[in-house]
């Protein structure tokens, strides 16, 4: 693909915009030029025409909810967490468990359900630590 001086006037603008990634970018000028763009192809043009490179923007991760008994109402999964020696309080899983009438969501039923944990696993699992 040849790129236009406008393509690149166009690659200039939008990189003015914070908010926009390279891979916004790339479908923004799909859409406005029908060329197929990727993200690396813009990237690439955007260091061979001098636009100053981007400091990757870094989200924070989101932790995920703990949930004690307390919390849990009815659909929401009881899977425990943690090892079966943990000290109180003890966090469970509380996603969704859908209309199955089952108490631990479908990630859970299949892992409770699964005949790949032998029950030499088990008793390894149960073992008090030394």
């Amino acid at each position: 693909m040849m790129w236009t001086k406008e393509m690149k006037d166009t690659l200039r603008t939008f990189a003015g915009y914070e908010n926009f990634s390279y891979k916004d970018i790339a479908k923004l000028m799909t859409a406005e030029y029908g060329e197929g763009f990727t993200k690396n192809s813009v990237i690439g043009m955007a260091k061979r025409i001098g636009i100053p490179r981007r400091e990757p923007v870094i989200k924070p991760a989101i932790k995920p909810k703990e949930f004690t008994i307390y919390d849990l109402e009815w659909g929401m999964c009881k899977w425990p967490l943690g090892e079966p020696y943990d000290r109180p309080p003890f966090l469970y899983c509380g996603k969704t468990t859908g209309n199955t009438g089952r108490s631990w969501c479908p990630m859970h039923c299949k892992k409770a359900f699964s005949s790949s944990f032998s029950s030499s696993q088990a008793a390894l699992a149960l073992r008090p630590a030394r």
